[in-house]
């Protein structure tokens, strides 16, 4: 990773080489356009990648785009690639910095951007087709959670449900990732439709679940907007999980983004495995000398003794030397 990082260390104008396609309906897209308004996406965050791994993410993505220049159609697709990358980018988690992580954002974004470049775009028809299979199956998951979850605010899930319906209608529009690309077979989505059932998710959920059941429905309800009720929350996260499902149904990731999931997932479990070592550690610490606030305590009487014998040592060396003085000392 950290070789491929250094690999990335480029000027971006150096290589932002003009590489302007005309599209058959007359529309333009450039490779140096495309690649700035995704740069755009990543110095704009609101936890900004450090500016290596912006580049080398730039880098993953040109270098893909540009083993496809040539293609007929291939305007078409760097437009797609220009709006899909945004709704894409603000669903993504980048909060965490590490170099495993990264690897599979990395891979990630080179599998969908490969995909797009290489699979047939999809006609407006097929689209219209995708959305209302999406449509349906958030419609009857959203029926599911009410069933399950009857105590659930009304107008807060319907909200949650027309907020998920907008985000797939946007990225079915301009379908960069691959979920959005092909209208789903009947057995696809009798598949989804099993895997989806919630009552699985209870233990999965217990906090959520405990309070989309109203155990405390003055904290759950922050006012008006139905936005702002924790019940909307909860329907994303649950209606999010049907997406989780499709991504199993419909997609299967190339060995790569596969080795840099294991190599994100062996990082995790030696964090992991750290982290109970200092456990154990300090379990052993306290065993030995009690907690933090034991310790300061015991050194607090330590050192008030020391304190205590020194003053009274002290005192007797003051009283040795007075009665010298008593005794045919120094006059005054």
């Amino acid at each position: 990773m950290i070789s491929i990082l250094r690999a990335g260390r480029f000027h971006l104008v150096g290589v932002l080489v003009i590489s302007t396609v005309v599209g058959p309906a007359g529309s333009t897209e450039s490779v140096p356009g495309v690649l700035h308004s995704i740069k755009t996406c990543l110095v704009d965050s609101a936890t900004p990648w450090p500016a290596e791994w912006q580049q080398a993410y730039l880098k993953t993505i040109e270098q893909v785009v540009r083993e496809h220049e040539g293609k007929a159609d291939f305007s078409a697709r760097l437009g797609i690639l220009r709006k899909g990358f945004p709704l894409f980018w603000k669903q993504l988690d980048k909060s965490v910095h590490d170099e495993a992580r990264f690897g599979v954002y990395q891979a990630e974004i080179r599998w969908y951007v490969d995909y797009l470049m290489s699979e047939t775009i999809p006609s407006e028809a097929d689209k219209r087709i995708i959305e209302s299979q999406y449509a349906t199956l958030f419609r009857e998951a959203a029926e599911s959670i009410r069933t399950q979850f009857p105590e659930l605010d009304a107008k807060a899930t319907q909200a949650a449900l027309e907020d998920c319906l907008g985000d797939c209608h946007e990225r079915i529009t301009a379908p960069l990732m691959p979920i959005y690309f092909r209208p789903l077979s009947e057995s696809q989505l009798e598949r989804i439709r099993a895997r989806w059932n919630f009552e699985r998710f209870n233990d999965s959920l217990p906090q959520q679940s405990q309070d989309a059941r109203g155990t405390n429905s003055e904290r759950s309800t922050a006012g008006p907007d139905p936005r702002t009720h924790l019940h909307y929350a909860f329907v994303m996260q649950c209606l999010y999980r049907v997406l989780g499902t499709t991504w199993q149904v419909v997609a299967k990731p190339p060995d790569y983004c596969v080795q840099a999931l294991k190599r994100h997932q062996a990082e995790v479990q030696d964090q992991r495995a750290t982290l109970r070592r200092a456990r154990r550690e300090e379990i052993r610490l306290r065993s030995r000398f009690g907690t933090t606030y034991e310790q300061v305590e015991q050194w607090s009487f330590v050192l008030a003794a020391l304190l205590e014998t020194a003053t009274h040592q002290s005192g007797n060396r003051l009283s040795a030397t007075d009665d010298e003085r008593m005794k045919g000392g120094e006059a005054p």
